[in-house]
């Protein structure tokens, strides 16, 4: 589902005056460039440092510093920002991205919370010597968000099948490690997080923190990040079934309902009764209740907090 965006500003710039960074000025000039994308569900807001090294063959560096805050009501699972860059000369760098997932995570970016990040491309482009340094043009863009919820908001339709497939992934890579360690104990945990470099970023953290930290600290994060990816799908799962109710035909012999009419509702339908009219059953209710499935039906109610039915 996606969530229509309440504003939607282009990216800000502001480019300030270039500096000197030596003695054998103009050798190396450096622009300042102020970043900022208000767009009222992760605000992103730096600063680009440009450097034009003319003793360098490839003579163009910079470095973004930034910071996103949750200026939404939802806490934020995963968001996207990009960094386009233009000049007056060519060709200018790809747009430089910045993505953060919290998916494997216990925490979330929480409303009212931020998190600094840096970007940064180091020794690109080339400059016929004696030219002047290109005026350096940047913006800021967030282009994809996903709250804990699972909705979404933004403009990048690839962004979605792109973090699916890496936690996919992710997630297959950690059960290899749980069932190596079930299997051989620490030797099997070892022999599993030292044999490959892994190609996505949360893997490729945990065999880091192997390095730096050691054994035990690395299996208490795997079985950290196991548990919370279990613990994010099940609260998406939860809040489909919440908010996207399929109705159920019924037929004029309905029950009488008098006091806790979701409960009682529900209870005549798993009994094999007809639901009254006016109310109306989740997709996973509807589904259990098709295949005969009267237990789980119920426990898909009481697990959705009693949203598994309700009044229209």
């Amino acid at each position: 589902m996606s969530m229509l965006p309440r504003l939607a500003h282009g990216g800000l710039f502001l480019a300030v005056t270039h500096l000197c960074l030596s003695l054998n000025c103009p050798a190396q000039q450096r622009t300042v460039v102020r970043l900022s994308d208000q767009n009222g569900q992760v605000a992103i807001s730096g600063t680009m440092v440009f450097t034009d090294d003319e003793s360098e063959t490839t003579p163009y560096s910079f470095r973004i510093q930034a910071s996103a805050k949750n200026v939404s009501h939802h806490p934020v699972l995963f968001f996207k920002v990009a960094f386009p860059l233009s000049s007056d000369t060519s060709p200018d760098p790809a747009a430089q991205e910045y993505e953060h997932d919290y998916f494997f995570s216990p925490h979330a970016l929480d409303p009212a919370s931020a998190i600094d990040f840096e970007v940064s491309l180091e020794h690109y482009g080339s400059r016929v010597a004696g030219s002047p340094s290109p005026h350096i043009r940047a913006t800021a863009k967030l282009v994809f968000v996903q709250f804990t919820n699972g909705m979404t908001w933004g403009s990048d339709p690839g962004a979605m099948k792109d973090i699916l497939r890496a936690r996919k992934t992710t997630v297959y890579e950690l059960n290899v490690l749980k069932d190596a360690f079930e299997k051989s104990g620490d030797e099997g945990f070892v022999a599993e997080i030292t044999k490959t470099e892994y190609s996505v970023p949360a893997l490729s953290a945990l065999q880091h923190i192997y390095k730096e930290e050691g054994l035990e600290e690395a299996k208490t994060i795997a079985w950290s990040m196991i548990e919370s990816a279990k613990r994010r799908e099940r609260d998406i799962q939860f809040y489909r079934l919440s908010v996207t109710p399929l109705y159920v035909p019924v037929d004029r012999t309905n029950i009488g309902l008098v006091a806790f009419p979701r409960l009682l509702c529900l209870a005549a339908v798993v009994a094999g009764g007809p639901l009254k009219r006016g109310f109306r059953l989740s997709g996973a209710v509807v589904d259990a209740l098709a295949g005969g499935q009267r237990a789980r039906a119920a426990q898909y109610f009481i697990c959705s907090q009693g949203m598994g039915i309700s009044e229209l």
